[in-house]
């Protein structure tokens, strides 16, 4: 099952940049057709790491401020945060199968450094 990515204000973005560990944010434009094909691909894949990693949306020309703060040039990009800290980008358009083993690494990466900093 495919449910859509929640789409972020930048209210929101920022609080939840702040307030979660580590989240996913597919910065996106709605006249960009590579940005549709990457949501979609998102889109079915969420449900496998809503346990480890949530993954949003920003429209960059609905939240501009958004844009010229993390420096979006090219669409779609796909920037993993940690600790409101960007650990990766990925631009352009990806494979399921890479997306989804670089989502893995940087959650077991993250779980790992969370587990260390509780003992």
């Amino acid at each position: 099952m495919d449910t859509k990515l929640e789409q972020l204000n930048s209210i929101a973005f920022f609080d939840l940049l702040n307030r979660q560990n580590l989240m996913a944010v597919l910065f996106t434009a709605q006249w960009s057709g590579e940005s549709q094909i990457m949501e979609s691909v998102l889109s079915k894949m969420q449900n496998d790491f809503a346990n480890h990693i949530p993954i949003y949306k920003v429209d960059i020309e609905k939240e501009p401020s958004i844009e010229e703060v993390f420096r979006i040039f090219n669409l779609p990009t796909l920037t993993i945060f940690n600790n409101a800290q960007v650990i990766d980008s990925f631009i352009g358009l990806h494979s399921k199968l890479e997306i989804q083993d670089n989502i893995a690494k940087i959650a077991a990466i993250a779980s790992d450094k969370l587990k260390s900093e509780f003992r």
